[in-house]
């Protein structure tokens, strides 16, 4: 079979928009009626988005994508022979979806410098709608795709979310206290924010 080894990611975010939660809906939902945290509660609201995608590993603002990977050939076992597990290709979701523009493939020669453009259903194809996964042909084994992804509108449980993270981190701020009784805990987020953002998480290659 073939085993995928993701050497490389940059998420580049794409501010052609606010964040999804405005300043606004962040104030009205903490009941927040002075302007003297605003530019906290600015930068808090981008970080709170940001702990929501890690934790789901997806793009919740526009970003570009670019995925280097590295596929290598798995013998099933010690005794087979490599033309008995020959795959002519090699399937994975592309991480951090909902995709908006399908990837840009290349694939880079062993010599580090000849570089070949891959052809859509042809070297490489992509099923699905908005979480795409996409076969490459296992011809190319250093490979680098470039995509965008991003909700171009977020579900209402993924924004309130958000909204419940903040809160939390807001409170709890500065209360040491507090953050090792109730804890981000290891899934980086607090349990009011992670039971809406549940439904929404996809498979954690990276």
């Amino acid at each position: 079979m073939i085993q995928c080894t993701f050497t490389d990611v940059d998420k580049q975010e794409v501010y052609l928009s606010t964040e999804p939660v405005s300043l606004a809906e962040a104030k009205a939902h903490l009941r927040v009626d002075f302007s003297d945290d605003d530019s906290l509660l600015s930068a808090m609201i981008t970080s709170c988005r940001q702990a929501i995608e890690d934790y789901c590993h997806i793009s919740l603002v526009t970003k570009t994508i670019t995925l280097t990977l590295k596929a290598q050939e798995q013998l099933r076992s010690m005794f087979a022979q490599p033309y008995q597990v020959r795959e002519q290709f090699n399937e994975f979701e592309l991480p951090y979806g909902p995709i908006q523009v399908d990837p840009i493939v290349t694939s880079i020669n062993s010599d580090g410098f000849t570089v070949t453009a891959l052809t859509l259903n042809t070297d490489f194809f992509l099923t699905g709608v908005r979480f795409k996964s996409i076969k490459i042909s296992n011809n190319f084994d250093n490979n680098m795709l470039v995509y965008t992804a991003g909700y171009t509108a977020i579900p209402g449980p993924l924004k309130l979310a958000i909204l419940n993270e903040l809160a939390y981190r807001y409170e709890a701020r500065g209360d040491a206290q507090n953050i090792r009784a109730t804890a981000f805990t290891e899934q980086g987020v607090c349990v009011s924010a992670r039971i809406l953002a549940d439904p929404y998480k996809r498979l954690a290659w990276i």
